[in-house]
């Protein structure tokens, strides 16, 4: 597996749904939550998947989506590239943003030949990889429109750590130059009761030089149940770490010197 923007408030682009009586509304792109540019987030998000195994992308269920979950934003997984459409259940607050990827990348562990850098090689992916006209996200059955506008990056290299038997397959060990892209959600807390989103997309082949990237095809579909603040899950960490197979959010590739991964 490949495996921005100074605003005193929060800027949101009102996309409007008919989310049981009230509209859903999805964060502008680079935009700023709760003192974070959104690149920032993707850090956060990236952090997250990583913090447990077996992590969130093998979760076939829902069962681990509520795992060290905390703050105001409630992340989101997918599945791995190819892994075919499936479908998890999940509860989360109506005072929680809801952050997700379409297609995203990370490179961490040092660039891969033909790349100075880790940044330089996650963007060439993410540029390569994902036509923004491939992806979808709906929120009960409406499309969110301009997804092109909802690329964010890292914007500058940040620490990985990553637990042993993660999904992704990565050694354990925190890496100081990961760089993340690719295309993410913000969804705006959503009003209490039951809500669908259906997201993904399928890539384009990359011939990178030193590797092929082959197409993939991400179809996830998250069955939420909204209630009231503070009721949430908020999962700890598992006492004992499983193994499994790797995986990822929407359709991520994480590359690195120890191998080539993809969800």
């Amino acid at each position: 597996m490949r495996v921005r923007h100074k605003s005193a408030l929060v800027v949101m682009l009102l996309l409007m749904f008919a989310c049981t009586g009230k509209a859903a509304t999805v964060v502008a792109g680079q935009s700023t939550v709760a003192g974070q540019s959104l690149g920032q987030w993707t850090n956060n998000w990236w952090n997250w998947a990583e913090s447990f195994g077996p992590g969130p992308f093998t979760d076939t269920t829902g069962a681990r989506a509520g795992i060290n979950q905390s703050g105001p934003v409630f992340f989101v997984a997918g599945t791995g590239g190819n892994a075919g459409p499936i479908t998890r259940n999940v509860t989360v607050g109506n005072d929680k943003f809801i952050f997700l990827p379409l297609i995203n990348w990370i490179v961490a562990a040092g660039p891969d030949p033909g790349f100075p850098d880790t940044k330089t090689e996650a963007i060439a992916l993410a540029t390569n990889t994902i036509n923004p006209a491939n992806l979808f996200a709906t929120i009960d059955g409406v499309s969110v429109p301009n997804l092109a506008s909802h690329r964010e990056a890292s914007g500058a290299d940040f620490n990985l750590t990553v637990v042993n038997n993660n999904d992704t397959g990565f050694p354990p060990a925190t890496y100081n130059d990961a760089y993340g892209d690719g295309y993410y959600l913000m969804i705006n807390p959503l009003a209490a009761g039951p809500h669908t989103l259906h997201f993904g997309g399928t890539s384009t082949p990359f011939d990178a030089g030193a590797f092929q990237v082959p197409p993939f095809t991400i179809d996830v579909t998250v069955n939420l149940n909204v209630v009231a603040a503070g009721g949430s899950s908020n999962v700890p960490l598992p006492g004992a770490i499983f193994s499994g197979p790797l995986s990822g959010l929407l359709a991520m590739v994480l590359r690195n010197r120890f191998g080539r991964h993809r969800r």
